[in-house]
């Protein structure tokens, strides 16, 4: 066993090596920080209490998938109709709710800030238990069809907006031409559900009646959204893959129903499935962490790679008080001892920085990391994490120890005083020499042609050709705000105006109105069945957006054969939003 004096002894010894202490105290502490910071991470995501969340396990998210001729052409988008009707079905939910996800304008504030927006029916809130700082979460008068305008905003909102003002329940926020009046502010702990996009925060709850959907769309079985899903908590005993089963039949029916003698429906059918919110929330973050906690895992290896080199060094310098220690009547497990002592502190001051830099790092990874891993805002330093860090101590300490103490040969060391030292020492095995130094030579190689895999993967889709110029090229996002129920007329008035107002700044060399970009990621672009042939036996799902006569000239679009559209060749996008939104 340690003893008091072997620390002792242990704490005066490595006071006289500072730098050697100094260096495996940092080599160790930063490998062994990178590997706990993952650890973290990953128990956080596989191992932690599940969602903090009530009855977890029976929450789930439905959303649609399309196909055609039994191929997936749409996935995660819905019916508009098909969710009205699934949050009016209580057959297999014992709570249900209804959720858009997107951006407004809030036009009452300075600045006129955009921000993330959820419409949502009133359980929406509830099936999370959503604990509230201020006010009141939206009630069942404020439910579908009632069109009551009020809402719920986040923490962040409060403390960015209002600057945490106890008489925020008593102002409004205007969305278009409505005033919205705050009726409630979710805690500062409410960790928001992470269904839509990771990283992603709403800042204001609406009522789902205010959600802009069209009404062309509202009522349309044709057309799927994106952005729009329900959310549900399953009935005590019912078997989701049976409830998605049941849900998809019912609304393929009603599709088909919808569509019924249109040459668009054949061999068309829908499918609603029930995500668990885990799955959701999870998505592959689990893949990627692990995939780098291997690589930190490697990295600790070569430090300890690097280290035992070290620590036979120092061992080899301290064979003259060993041999002393075994001539006052040192046994085996004596020496053993003494250098798990001053091993042991070394690997225990490395620990504590390694759970320092742990505590930092988890911090660091909300900011810069929020957006590519889920469950990030729960992340904390716990009691797990702290016994793994110092288990990983005690073996490193243990195993280090053993291999010095192997390389020791007692009976030469017995002789080395009589002989005064000549021709004697600790011998340090040549194969555990090559060992090490293969070890480390073999893991550096796998770091560097995996990493090098990664860089070459990544290069090549950072500078992969996007087949139009983006030098010079800006993208103006519009909010048309109060013209929301203006005619398409008066739209295309105002937008027209815009453009040509834009046209006359000396550095605006041409304009284009269009209802998407080529790369767009807060909207998706619309999809249209296309056919070869007039009857439509065979269409073909695709990506479309409207346009005016400038925009493929100024992204400089290549063309096959024919022309570009002109003034009198289609109509501009101001023309089509109405239809399309």
């Amino acid at each position: 066993m340690i003893k008091t004096k072997d620390l002792s002894a242990a704490l005066q010894s490595l006071n006289r090596v500072r730098r050697y202490s100094a260096t495996i105290i940092l080599t160790l502490g930063i490998a062994l920080g990178a590997l706990v910071t993952l650890f973290n991470l990953n128990y956080q995501l596989l191992a932690a209490p599940l969602l903090p969340y009530p009855d977890e396990d029976r929450l789930y998210v439905i959303n649609g998938n399309l196909y055609q001729n039994k191929q997936l052409r749409l996935a995660n988008n819905s019916q508009y109709p098909a969710l009205v009707e699934i949050y009016k079905n209580d057959t297999f939910f014992e709570s249900i709710a209804l959720v858009y996800f997107w951006e407004d304008v809030i036009r009452n504030l300075t600045g006129s800030p955009r921000v993330n927006v959820s419409y949502v029916s009133p359980e929406y809130l509830q099936l999370t238990q959503a604990p509230l700082a201020l006010g009141r979460q939206f009630n069942t008068d404020e439910g579908l069809d009632s069109r009551i305008p009020v809402a719920v905003i986040s923490y962040q909102t409060w403390e960015q907006r209002f600057q945490r003002s106890p008489n925020v329940l008593e102002q409004s926020l205007q969305f278009g031409e409505v005033d919205f009046r705050i009726i409630g502010v979710t805690a500062k702990g409410f960790i928001e559900p992470q269904i839509y996009k990771q990283g992603r925060q709403t800042a204001v709850w609406l009522p789902w009646d205010f959600n802009d959907t069209q009404e062309t769309h509202r009522n349309n079985w044709r057309g799927f959204l994106p952005f729009r899903m329900v959310t549900a908590k399953l009935k005590a005993g019912i078997d989701p893959d049976s409830a998605s089963h049941e849900l998809s039949t019912l609304m393929d029916a009603q599709d088909q129903a919808a569509l019924a003698g249109r040459s668009s429906s054949i061999e068309r059918s829908v499918e609603y499935r029930l995500t668990p919110f885990t799955d959701k929330i999870l998505g592959d973050s689990t893949t990627r962490t692990l995939m780098v906690m291997g690589g930190t895992l490697v990295l600790l290896l070569i430090a300890c790679a690097n280290i035992t080199n070290l620590i036979l060094s120092r061992a080899a310098k301290q064979q003259r008080n060993m041999a002393i220690q075994v001539a006052l009547g040192a046994h085996k497990k004596h020496i053993f001892f003494a250098l798990l002592s001053e091993i042991g502190l070394l690997m225990l001051v490395a620990a504590l920085l390694a759970i320092l830099l742990t505590a930092v790092s988890s911090e660091a990874l909300k900011v810069i990391a929020a957006e590519q891993i889920s469950r990030l805002q729960e992340l904390t330093l716990n009691w797990p994490t702290l016994l793994f860090a110092l288990l990983c101590a005690l073996f490193l300490a243990v195993f280090f120890a053993t291999i010095v103490s192997r390389q020791i040969n007692y009976r030469v060391l017995n002789q080395m005083l009589q002989s005064s030292g000549k021709g004697y020492g600790v011998q340090i095995s040549p194969l555990i020499r090559k060992v090490l130094i293969s070890s480390q030579v073999a893991m550096t190689c796998l770091l560097i042609v995996v990493s090098l895999q990664i860089f070459l993967h990544a290069n090549r889709l950072i500078n992969q050709p996007f087949g139009f110029p983006l030098d010079n090229v800006q993208v103006l996002t519009l909010n048309i705000g109060n013209l929301r129920s203006a005619s398409a007329a008066e739209r295309e008035s105002y937008l027209k105006a815009i453009r040509q107002r834009l046209l006359t700044h000396p550095k605006v060399q041409n304009a284009s109105l269009s209802l998407n970009t080529p790369i767009s990621i807060s909207r998706p672009l619309w999809t249209t069945s296309l056919s070869q042939d007039a009857s439509r036996q065979n269409p073909v799902m695709a990506k479309t957006t409207v346009i005016d006569e400038n925009y493929l000239s100024i992204l400089g679009m290549p063309r096959v054969v024919g022309r570009h559209i002109n003034a009198a060749g289609g109509g501009p996008a101001y023309q089509c939003r109405r239809v399309f939104r």
